[in-house]
């Protein structure tokens, strides 16, 4: 299966970032790695897949490395397979918006957020919380895989530490019930 990467990064770590693409290069899985550099929210993510020169995308963040053979085992090609940290796995499971920041296996056609733009617009809750609203609108599935972080992964610039990042989560979380 050809299967093209897309890596988003605000460029803060650069080192973690290479490690990130020797292990996809080394894998042999991937014919094609974007790197989806600059800020903006997650929705650069899904810019980028939609170009991607593959039906078959595969993303997570430049924070870690993710044992992604068991993604790549799991996935059938129907439904998003979302990674998911073990202690990350019992709040995400239940929910159906996910974070695709640990790996995630979908096809680029599946992208459309359609559902939630036509009624709440392209607003800075769309553009910041992208990975929630698709992995709602596609009900995506998640599984657990091994997750390496990175030290970085908890310091200056992660999404998490952003003072109004409940806020967003919250919001969006009560958007998606609206949009069903």
């Amino acid at each position: 299966m050809a299967v093209t990467a897309v890596i988003p990064t605000k460029g803060q770590r650069p080192r973690e970032l290479g490690l990130v693409v020797s292990d996809l290069i080394s894998s042999g899985r991937f014919d094609e790695i974007i790197i989806v550099k600059g800020d903006g929210g997650s929705f650069r993510r899904w810019e980028a897949a939609k170009r991607a020169k593959n039906s078959t995308v595969y993303t997570q963040d430049d924070d870690c490395i993710v044992g992604y053979d068991k993604l790549f085992k799991e996935y059938d090609g129907q439904k998003m397979l979302v990674g998911m940290e073990r202690h990350r796995y019992e709040m995400y499971s239940k929910s159906r918006d996910k974070m695709v920041g640990w790996g995630a296996l979908f096809e680029k056609d599946w992208i459309n957020f359609e559902p939630y733009t036509k009624k709440f617009g392209e607003d800075d809750v769309y553009r910041r919380e992208s990975d929630r609203i698709i992995t709602h609108i596609l009900k995506a599935e998640a599984t657990i895989v091994d997750v390496s972080s990175f030290d970085t992964a908890s310091q200056q610039g992660a999404l998490c530490l952003e003072p109004d990042h409940e806020r967003f989560k919250s919001m969006t979380q009560e958007r998606l019930k609206q949009i069903g």
